[in-house]
């Protein structure tokens, strides 16, 4: 297995914190200190930062020189200690000698900003700087002197706080190449990104500490809680048992009883998976920060908390996930973590403004696979005119969803691992509901409705119910994910055959994948989630010895395991191509391509955390397109079979040596290839469409 090369000149960037907050316990009651040294306009920003971050601030500087105004403010109102410091001073003697024992253990930084444009009377000399360094460094205290990165032992990056006491910060650095150009670009990323963003991660604070404040068992909090930003234990979507749903119908037994009679098994509420502990409930806040609008998760408040958590007193959620719910209640709050976004109202009596139909209709409408311009023009009609409710999954991008006009009722599935069915069947009710009420209802679906989109229950459920729904077809992420990719599903030379599966099957069971064959492109949806086992499935020989061997069993070239058939057909090449494509068409997209025997490993080291929704593709057809191209897969197996010398294990070994050094030039060394973003010119063409 290779692993990335290392490139030097990079920072680790880490978010240090002296104090406590509302979502942390305090560390210990003694703060931290900072010395920051210089009296001028820096100072008094490196000031600042650290109060806000909870340290104790120490100043030191000339007591002859004039102090900025606003260190004058902060040491009248003793939120900063003074202390003499001038710039011929032996900085080695006076640490020693100024500081207090208290102060001196506490010491956790030193900041020096008179190095930097300074007066020329009371500017540091370098010669000054260094002995500040080397005293410092003897006693290992971090230093960072102004202008001098050669002396520092970190630098501060260009940030940005969201409003006067936002948990939310951003950093951004260029490792002191461009300093002024990286403000220029905090600029623009902070204007990107949606207003309520501070909003929304303290709402979601509040949430998890909602969370954390009705568990009694700490150590089961401990296991599930996500804690590092960056970096996920888990998939978001990793499969889980599914929750209750509603009505649900006796089972008999596979085996009969004592009697010689099946037994039927009385349906009972699994407390465990719906919501009431603190694993489903970490989840659920997992699958909205993920999922939800900004906008959206800025509107939470502690009463809708409580109910989609199922956090009142009776301990259980108001949610179709608990077997019944109360039909009365006004459906701008049943069992959905949406209600409306700001921009909806959130009144029914709000969408009378178009005359309703005394029956309502409900339209099935395929959301295509992220960019509101790969909408369908029948999808983006019925969206923005016909519209008066709109019932969305969970996974349908924010951007589509801001095309819902504002008097709209927009409603978001409540799906996350484990309460799919009851979320799914919730929508259904509400179309229903809605449909009644005389509304033209929009069910919103990721992709294309009939393409693992649950649309085709769904059309049976309203016809049942006296509804024939129209379904409005979309862009599926199984064809124009690859294209956005740069990857053909078929391709002369290369691939003539497409399969479509999914990777995972009703209520999460598995599924039986296809076996290989050479001129296939095999697009696998929703099963990024279970990479290593749909890896295994694909690559496992039916008589592996490195299975266990009572669970597979050898059937011709199928794989069997535990009696289930798992794979039909031959075992894949463990070098053939296969492509991760998340989030396609969105500007966030991102492809990691390699192969069987080192996706698994790439995604670990280049795809955390995951981007749902994902797909993969496998097949030669993944790097025919790749660079100059290479679309010979079919000549050359046809060369060698016509050559009459070689008999099938030899024509075998030669196309096998062949595809793999296919493999050395597209990979050149590397694991995987990964790219981030759209091509540039992507967003000339979707800002133009829309």
């Amino acid at each position: 297995m290779s692993w990335p090369k290392v490139y030097a000149g990079a920072s680790v960037l880490l978010a240090c914190s002296a104090g406590s907050s509302e979502t942390s316990e305090p560390r210990n009651k003694r703060r931290r200190t900072v010395l920051v040294i210089g009296s001028g306009r820096l100072a008094a920003i490196r000031s600042f930062a650290f109060l806000e971050a909870g340290y104790s601030v120490l100043l030191a500087c000339d007591a002859a020189q004039s102090l900025d105004a606003e260190l004058s403010h902060r040491i009248a109102c003793n939120e900063v200690a003074a202390l003499s410091l001038n710039a011929h001073d032996d900085f080695d003697g006076w640490l020693d000698g100024n500081l207090s024992q208290s102060q001196y253990q506490d010491l956790a930084m030193v900041i020096v900003t008179d190095t930097l444009y300074a007066r020329a009377s009371s500017m540091r000399s370098l010669d000054s700087a260094r002995s500040m360094r080397e005293a410092c460094y003897e006693r290992r205290i971090p230093v960072n002197i102004a202008d001098q990165p050669s002396l520092s032992d970190f630098a501060f990056p260009a940030s940005h706080r969201w409003g006067d006491d936002s948990p939310l910060q951003m950093a951004l650095t260029t490792n002191q190449h461009a300093c002024k150009l990286a403000s220029r670009l905090k600029r623009m990323l902070v204007t990107a990104l949606p207003r309520d963003a501070g909003q929304a991660v303290v709402r979601i604070g509040k949430l998890r500490q909602q969370v954390r404040s009705c568990e009694v068992k700490h150590a089961v909090l401990d296991q599930y809680e996500e804690v590092e930003e960056g970096f996920s234990s888990q998939p978001l979507n990793m499969p889980v048992r599914q929750m209750a749903v509603s009505s649900p119908r006796p089972s008999r037994c596979t085996s009969p009883n004592r009697t010689g009679k099946a037994c039927v098994l009385t349906p009972q509420l699994d407390t465990q998976f719906i919501g009431l502990n603190t694993e489903t409930r970490m989840r659920f806040i997992s699958q909205i920060s993920e999922y939800w609008p900004i906008e959206r998760l800025a509107q939470l408040d502690a009463e809708e908390t409580t109910r989609l958590l199922g956090l009142h007193s009776g301990n259980h959620p108001e949610s179709s996930s608990a077997i019944s719910t109360s039909s009365a209640r006004d459906h701008s709050h049943v069992d959905t973590p949406s209600s409306t976004l700001r921009h909806h109202d959130s009144a029914v009596a709000s969408l009378v403004a178009s005359p309703l139909r005394s029956k309502g209709l409900i339209l099935l409408v395929g959301s295509g696979t992220g960019s509101p311009s790969l909408l369908t023009v029948a999808a983006h009609r019925a969206l923005t005119q016909m519209a008066t409710v709109v019932l969305s999954d969970k996974i349908v991008p924010e951007a589509v969803l801001a095309l819902v006009p504002k008097s709209t009722k927009l409603i978001i599935a409540r799906k996350f691992p484990g309460n799919a069915e009851s979320a799914q069947e919730e929508l259904m009710r509400l179309a229903l509901e809605y449909a009644g009420q005389g509304h033209t209802v929009v069910r919103l679906k990721q992709g294309s409705p009939y393409l693992y989109g649950r649309g085709g229950e769904e059309v049976l459920h309203f016809r049942k119910h006296g509804y024939e729904c129209l379904v409005v077809p979309g862009v599926s992420s199984s064809l124009d994910g690859p294209t956005m990719a740069g990857i053909p599903v078929t391709q002369r030379g290369v691939a003539d055959t497409l399969t479509i599966c999914t990777g995972v099957g009703r209520r999460g069971k598995g599924v039986v994948l296809p076996g290989y064959e050479r001129t296939r492109t095999l697009s696998i949806l929703m099963g990024v989630a279970r990479l290593v086992s749909v890896v295994e499935t694909l690559t496992q020989l039916a008589s592996d010895p490195a299975a266990p061997p009572a669970a597979l069993e050898p059937t011709g070239e199928s794989l069997l395991y535990e009696g289930k058939r798992t794979r039909s057909g031959t075992p894949y090449p463990p070098y053939l191509p296969i492509a991760i494509i998340e989030r396609a068409s969105s500007s966030d997209q991102r492809v990691i391509a390699s192969t069987l025997d080192r996706i698994v490993a790439a995604l670990q080291r280049h795809g955390e955390p995951q981007r749902p929704p994902g797909m993969m593709v496998i097949g030669w057809a993944v790097l025919s397109l790749d660079g100059e191209g290479d679309i010979s897969m079919l000549d050359d197996m046809e060369a060698l079979q016509e050559d009459e010398s070689l008999d099938r294990l030899q024509r075998d070994a030669a196309i096998e040596a062949a595809d793999r050094a296919r493999i050395d030039r597209w990979l050149a060394g590397e694991t995987a290839i990964v790219r981030e973003g759209l091509p540039a010119r992507w967003s000339d063409v979707f800002e133009a469409s829309l």
